[in-house]
């Protein structure tokens, strides 16, 4: 897993680099605006990132919470069913 995502990381690399080499050679103005603008998007997605981080982490946690609720009401279904057999003699 590592491998691919050593190849994915230099492919992003060499795209933006190779991106703002030619956009410097063609318009150089437009480039240096962007250039300046890419920390700003950087940052948003890092925010973003740790955002959707923790979220996902408290939908596990309610997920594992509903999921030991459901566990519990299944069992306690199941030995009230016992209870009634045995007292009606239903074996």
């Amino acid at each position: 897993m590592f491998g691919v995502q050593l190849g994915n990381f230099i492919h992003y690399m060499a795209t933006f680099v190779s991106g703002f080499v030619v956009g410097f050679t063609a318009v150089w103005q437009l480039a240096l605006v962007t250039l300046a603008v890419v920390p700003m998007i950087a940052v948003i997605g890092g925010i973003h990132t740790t955002t959707l981080a923790k979220l996902s982490g408290k939908s596990q946690e309610a997920l594992s919470e509903a999921g030991n609720i459901v566990e519990q009401v299944r069992l306690m279904g199941i030995t009230k069913l016992r209870t009634l057999c045995i007292a009606f003699d239903l074996n």
